[in-house]
């Protein structure tokens, strides 16, 4: 059933239900963001490994293991930002806190608000180039292993 008179008005009025759900949810975003003990100012990487940041307000909070339901350690902190269209993904760094923090996990799909997990680096990977320039960047190193030997693959 087509009704030429209610879909003959300006775009502007008639959007797609789900769109001016997103405009106003993003306006209330920008209206409150900064009404938060969490929200900080950080820098961001502009293009990997340029070593040339951005700063960009954000909120920082402590991050929780989706799985468990379990807060994770100081190591982990999950960055919300306020632009719901804001592109960030695995491997994009931040610095905040005296530290660089490397992106381990993106929420692109499953939520709305824009966020992410960050890892504090704690190692610097060293390397020299054919060159003989020498290159460094930091990265996060997992933690030692508890068991010597695969038990996954045990039955």
């Amino acid at each position: 059933m087509t009704f030429k008179y209610y879909t003959s008005g300006s775009y502007t009025i008639l959007k797609p239900s789900d769109e001016q759900w997103r405009d106003g949810f993003q306006a209330n975003i920008t209206d409150q963001f900064a009404n938060s003990s969490t929200y900080q100012t950080i820098l961001e990487e502009t293009a990997f490994a340029s070593g040339s940041t951005v700063s960009v307000n954000v909120r920082v909070t402590s991050a929780v293991d989706s799985a468990t339901g379990i807060k994770l350690s100081d190591d982990y902190k999950k960055i919300l930002f306020s632009d719901i269209t804001k592109e960030s993904g695995l491997g994009w760094k931040y610095y905040f806190s005296s530290n660089w923090w490397v992106c381990s996990f993106s929420d692109d799909i499953k939520s709305t608000p824009k966020s992410i997990t960050v890892r504090r680096c704690n190692n610097v990977l060293r390397w020299t180039t054919s060159d003989g320039i020498s290159q460094s960047e930091p990265c996060a190193i997992d933690y030692d292993l508890s068991r010597t030997t695969d038990m996954s693959t045990k039955f």
